[in-house]
């Protein structure tokens, strides 16, 4: 199961913009062996996420308001993990997903690319 939230605001004086990103995912994974010490980690799963956008408006331009878009999409996920003490353990990871995405309230929805890279440390018990 993993959670990722990012926010993200871009603007100058008027012309501001948001955006927000919140995923929830499950799958499943599986660890492969290469050394005592290092393993590989593939994962496989589905990620329900939800797309905020306050889209940038002109000083006359009327506000739309916050756009939300939700959808449910498959995710996968590489990573590598070096064990370097009797309880500890290092970590890389990419994940990937798709979302979908509405740049005006009544507009198409558009399917965009959401990856995710993650670094780590980790007590084992």
């Amino acid at each position: 199961m993993s959670y990722a939230t990012i926010d993200a605001d871009r603007g100058l004086l008027a012309r501001n913009y948001s955006a927000e990103f919140a995923g929830l995912g499950i799958g499943v994974a599986y660890s492969m062996p290469l050394s005592p010490s290092i393993s590989a980690v593939l994962r496989a799963g589905g990620s329900s996420s939800e797309l905020k956008l306050q889209p940038a408006v002109g000083l006359l331009s009327k506000n739309p308001g916050t756009i939300t878009t939700r959808s449910f999409k498959p995710s996968a996920g590489l990573g590598a993990s070096w064990q370097f003490a009797r309880h500890w353990s290092a970590s890389l990871n990419a994940d990937w997903t798709r979302a979908d995405l509405r740049d005006a309230p009544d507009g198409a929805r558009q399917d965009v690319a959401v990856r995710m890279l993650g670094a780590g440390v980790a007590f084992n018990f």
